[in-house]
């Protein structure tokens, strides 16, 4: 009996002296996709944590579009083994040139995420190109302009595809996401994108009247980076098929190489969490994280809530990241670079790009 009550009190105290309180950094505010994501995930998280003598606590640095959340995390908690994540932030830093030589295969280490995909809206009394539409031009909704814009004026050169961009179309700054989605429901905007979680729950009530319809889905990714249908939606809305129905040829040129990039990174790497190169933690981030989503109770709050995307963790996330992060190169970054400063220019006018 002595043995066990020893044994017992031995157990409690490895676990109290290696039990870590986490801090998830989400670089976006509480209302957000992007916190909502991690707000749900990280409540059944908590449930595998736990068992093993960990906690964690979300703190949300907002501001600069997710950059402020990122560059705080870089520059004072990168080498901090009990702060994590969230890679909104990491995304727009290093799309805006400011990454200066940071690379997240040398220098961060991704503990798993889920894929993401995106649903664009519209009302069903307007045809987008042809009607006088308004659209959002909000900073996290400038890859789905891109595919506004394709699926409108087809493969064309910038010059043009600005053009047409600018006929019939009202691009509305201003607005919050928030807001927009208010916006949209009030007919004063015709045109809305937004994620999984909205497309089930905020324009469920119009699509059912058939005051709105899903115009498009962006698609998502498959394990080795290629985009692919959005496993939520029917295939046949899959933005590559709209296309070729459409204009009868797939999409092609600089202006759909810099959509197709964009959509890239925000699909395989916007609902990903990472951390500090070589952690002593990171085998037990990663294994608790996968039974989190391998958790019969805690997969059908996922499913249900964030969409039944797919999941990856550990090595198969660092390789994620690697597939999509091989084929941004130099002449790749640049000619998308051009791509997007011509656009913001013409179209967004605006300083940053995002």
């Amino acid at each position: 009996m002595k043995k066990i009550i020893l044994t017992i009190s031995l157990l409690f105290l490895i676990t109290s002296v290696y039990a870590e309180k986490f801090t998830y950094i989400i670089p976006a505010k509480p209302a957000g996709g992007v916190a909502k994501w991690a707000t749900i995930f990280a409540k059944e998280w908590s449930k595998e944590l736990e068992k093993e003598g960990h906690s964690i606590i979300l703190r949300h640095i907002t501001g600069q579009r997710g950059r402020k959340g990122f560059v705080t995390w870089y520059k004072k908690h990168s080498k901090d083994n009990t702060v994590i994540i969230q890679t909104n932030g990491y995304n727009n830093f290093l799309m805006s040139k400011k990454w200066k030589g940071f690379d997240p295969r040398i220098h961060g280490q991704t503990i798993g995420g889920q894929l993401q995909g995106t649903f664009v809206f519209k009302k069903t009394n307007v045809t987008p190109g042809v009607d006088n539409v308004a659209i959002i031009m909000h900073p996290n909704a400038f890859v789905d302009a891109m595919g506004h814009i394709l699926l409108m004026c087809g493969n064309n050169s910038l010059k043009i595809s600005i053009k047409c961009a600018k006929s019939n179309t009202r691009w509305v700054p201003g607005f919050t996401t928030g807001e927009a989605r208010k916006a949209f429901l009030v007919d004063e905007l015709q045109v809305m994108r937004d994620g999984y979680f909205h497309a089930n729950k905020t324009y469920k009530k119009q699509i059912k009247k058939g005051i709105a319809e899903i115009w498009y889905t962006h698609g998502t990714l498959d394990n080795d980076g290629n985009i692919i249908p959005d496993p939520n939606a029917k295939p046949d809305l899959w933005f590559e098929n709209k296309f070729k129905e459409k204009w009868n040829e797939p999409p092609a040129g600089k202006f759909y190489d810099a959509y197709s990039m964009l959509l890239k990174l925000r699909a395989g790497l916007g609902k990903t969490i990472f951390t500090k190169k070589d952690n002593p933690h990171y085998d037990m981030l990663v294994r608790t994280m996968q039974a989190t989503v391998n958790n019969k109770s805690s997969k059908k709050v996922l499913d249900k809530r964030l969409g039944t995307y797919d999941w990856h963790f550990g090595t198969d996330s660092q390789n994620m990241v690697s597939s999509i992060w091989n084929n941004l190169s130099k002449p790749v970054y640049n000619d998308m670079f051009t791509v997007l400063k011509t656009f913001n220019k013409k179209v967004k006018k605006k300083k940053d790009l995002f």
